[in-house]
């Protein structure tokens, strides 16, 4: 076994490129950056909103345009929240999908309910990955 001390400087990960491990500047992008809500919003990919509305239900919006793979998260702060679609868009969880385009949506059935959807058909079709609570299809 070898050991050695490696300087870290901030911004920085381990690398283990050739077989040699060192330090290289992170790159961007992987995270999600997250956001406290308190006013209903369309959604853009990648990000994690905290629904913090302070009464009612919080309403955000599927971003139109997205590439396979994109992520969304939602966690429930204060009262309930609703992801609603854009016309064509659909959320399949499970074996259930929400009915096509505007009128379709899930929606928390209480405040500290979260969902993950992953996008998987291009601007159109959303698969919930990962849920806690219970989330009403609609």
């Amino acid at each position: 076994v070898q050991t050695c001390a490696l300087p870290i400087s901030s911004g920085q990960v381990l690398s283990n490129g050739s077989g040699t491990l060192s330090w290289a500047t992170a790159s961007s992008g992987g995270g999600l950056t997250w956001t406290a809500t308190t006013a209903d919003a369309t959604m853009a990919v990648d990000n994690g909103y905290l629904a913090n509305k302070s009464a009612g239900t919080l309403t955000l919006t599927l971003p139109s345009t997205s590439a396979v793979g994109k992520v969304l998260r939602v966690s429930g702060m204060q009262n309930t929240w609703r992801i609603a679609q854009n016309a064509s868009q659909k959320i399949n969880f499970g074996k259930t999908t929400s009915t096509t385009g505007t009128g379709g949506y899930i929606e928390s059935t209480n405040a500290r309910d979260a969902v993950e959807l992953v996008c998987c058909v291009a601007n159109t079709e959303w698969n919930v990955v990962s849920s806690i609570g219970n989330i009403t299809i609609v």
